[in-house]
């Protein structure tokens, strides 16, 4: 209970601080709801090839979700699952323009995976 409570005292003052990029409290206990949810599951996960699974499948989770995360804070919100293949193919059109392309190519590269 203690920990709920600081994470949404954290969210809150985040708020107050960056009113423009607004993670209410509804998202922060859903994700972590879920988390405890697939924590509970974990412990009750015998064979190792379920739990291999199991721990792949979390990663790609926490992988999608710390992406999204950082996306939408530096785009403050502009990329939607709608304008991401506009945003992409725009990138990649202005690459030649691009005043370090290498960097930019790391950047997609590691943003993908």
């Amino acid at each position: 209970m203690m920990y709920i409570m600081m994470i949404l005292v954290f969210i809150k003052i985040y708020q107050f601080r960056h009113p423009d990029l607004v993670f209410d409290a509804f998202h922060c206990m859903y994700a972590f709801s879920i988390v405890i949810v697939m924590e509970a599951w974990s412990i009750y996960i015998f064979s190792s090839k379920i739990k291999v699974l199991f721990n792949v499948i979390f990663v790609i989770l926490c992988v999608g979700v710390f992406c999204k995360i950082a996306l939408e804070c530096y785009y403050y919100g502009a990329i939607n699952i709608t304008n991401l293949p506009i945003i992409l193919s725009h990138s990649f059109k202005n690459i030649q323009s691009c005043l370090y392309p290498r960097r930019f190519v790391r950047c997609i590269i590691c943003g993908i995976f």
